[in-house]
């Protein structure tokens, strides 16, 4: 199933984005700081995604806040996605 791309973008990029582009930036970033006669080369490995059970049996929720229980919050919209059932609270 295909998120509509408002979800699509927060799914993805809220959750891993940030921390791939900050080892990303700063390796490119210290690559550039080096001197050229020290000839140190910079590699970035970006492997594949892993299977996990992150989102299924070891993951716990607390109590939701308030402010996310609007069904129609991005939140909750992500919410009925990754349980493929509809808010109940």
């Amino acid at each position: 199933m295909k998120l509509p791309l408002k979800l699509d973008a927060l799914l993805v990029g809220s959750l891993t984005e940030p921390s791939k582009f900050a080892l990303e930036g700063f390796t490119e970033s210290l690559s550039k700081e080096m001197h050229p006669d020290w000839k140190v080369k910079f590699l970035i490995i970006e492997p594949g995604g892993v299977k996990t059970n992150f989102a299924g049996p070891s993951m716990k929720f607390s109590a939701r806040h308030p402010a996310y229980r609007d069904p129609g919050c991005p939140f909750s919209q992500v919410m009925v996605y990754m349980s493929n059932e509809s808010i109940v609270e």
